[in-house]
């Protein structure tokens, strides 16, 4: 195999990886001594597992819920907004034990 052929496909990949057999290992090794390219393009295999690109690391948000509608089968058109309902506070219960209790202590303390 000459370097470019080495290049185009995927054994060097495999070998940053260290996913290779040892007779391949050995294989890629000696052409890597042959073809300097062939090491450039390691360098390179090296660095882009280092080093992910700037795509992959960018949070877009938007991007993430749209994604997430689509995979709910959701869409804004769908939407419907239930209200819910407020607990209303009965302050004549509160007032009524409040009375209740001042009554008791002055009972209490009057007798």
């Amino acid at each position: 195999m000459d370097s470019k052929q080495y290049i185009s496909s995927e054994i060097l990949e495999l070998y940053v990886y260290g996913t290779l057999s040892e007779k391949e290992n050995i294989e890629v090794y000696n052409t890597l001594k042959k073809y300097p390219e062939i090491e450039d393009e390691i360098n390179e295999v090296k660095k882009s597992l280092i080093h992910p690109s700037v795509n992959e690391l960018q949070y877009n948000p938007e991007s993430v819920f749209k994604r997430i509608q689509q995979k709910l089968n959701f869409s804004d058109k769908e939407a419907v907004i239930i209200p819910i309902p407020r607990k209303r506070i009965n302050w004549t219960t509160y007032i009524g034990w409040v009375v209740s209790f001042i009554l008791l202590i002055w009972f209490i303390f009057s007798v």
